[in-house]
């Protein structure tokens, strides 16, 4: 059973409190069984990345989830506070978890557009290392400038199936030309709505992927995704399967094994590429 982050409150306390878990708590998977990994070059203090936008990189060569995404799972024991307050060992005696699938997306963009390999660890990194800190960091970007993208989850998940529809077509389009203009795109996956069925219902419960390119099928088109939450799986994409069926929910996640999962509408994330550490 997925685990949720604490969600903080102070003053208008449910706005508040959705923004945090759209912020640390993104749909994620329980941990595999791994062996503890041993620290690497990347995992050593590093200043924070310069903001600088690293050169556009050709769609022709494609970005692949197991050659280009990171071997971990995005799953991080602790809280989702910033090491500064809860200090770089709590993430070892709490029992909780927390994700970064906004950061781990960003940055698996990151290294993809500068040309560079991912740090090859196959367990999340630790709190107060380098990779740790800079996917804090873009997670934190990826619901800005100014928390529009964490807004943005909560007021999707308040529309209706229908509306959501409309409002992915749309987005669609702008996704269709982040990919052309970058190869990836990051987007939001709203998979919850207010008062829905467990696992559906919090902010918490959404995600966000990268999209890699956009399919155009017989019926529907599909978004072929890298996804945080299954490492090395080249066969995750959503199908937007709900253009063509009428009522319902837009589409459904789905990968090679396992069970599709549904979608209730996608959004084209805030995105500026940064210079890895």
């Amino acid at each position: 059973m997925r685990k949720r982050s604490i969600a903080v409150g102070c003053g208008r306390a449910a706005a508040t409190a959705a923004l945090w878990a759209v912020f640390v708590g993104c749909e994620r998977r329980d941990p595999l069984p791994r062996p503890a990994a041993a620290p690497s070059a990347a995992e050593s203090p590093n200043p924070r990345p310069s903001p600088a936008p690293v050169a556009e990189r050709s769609v022709r060569d494609p970005f692949t989830p197991s050659a280009h995404g990171f071997a971990f799972q995005n799953h991080f024991p602790g809280v989702g506070l910033p090491t500064a307050l809860v200090g770089t060992g709590s993430n070892i005696v709490d029992a909780n978890a927390f994700g970064l699938c906004g950061g781990m997306s960003a940055a698996a963009a990151d290294f993809f557009l500068a040309k560079r390999p991912v740090p090859t660890l196959d367990a999340p990194p630790v709190r107060g290392t380098a990779l740790y800190e800079y996917l804090y960091l873009r997670q934190a970007e990826s619901i800005g400038p100014g928390i529009a993208g964490g807004l943005k989850f909560v007021e999707w998940m308040r529309f209706s199936d229908d509306e959501l529809r409309e409002r992915t077509r749309q987005e669609l389009v702008a996704i269709r030309e982040a990919i052309e203009a970058r190869g990836v795109a990051p987007i939001g996956l709203v998979l919850a709505r207010f008062g829905g069925p467990p696992r559906a219902r919090a902010a918490s419960d959404n995600h966000q992927v990268l999209a890699l390119r956009v399919v155009d099928g017989n019926t529907h088109p599909s978004i072929e995704i890298y996804d945080p939450n299954f490492p090395g799986d080249d066969s995750v994409r959503i199908d937007l399967d709900g253009f063509s069926r009428g009522p319902g929910v837009v589409g459904h996640r789905v990968r090679q094994f396992g069970r599709p999962t549904p979608v209730r509408g996608v959004m084209l994330m805030p995105y500026e590429p940064r210079t890895p550490p």
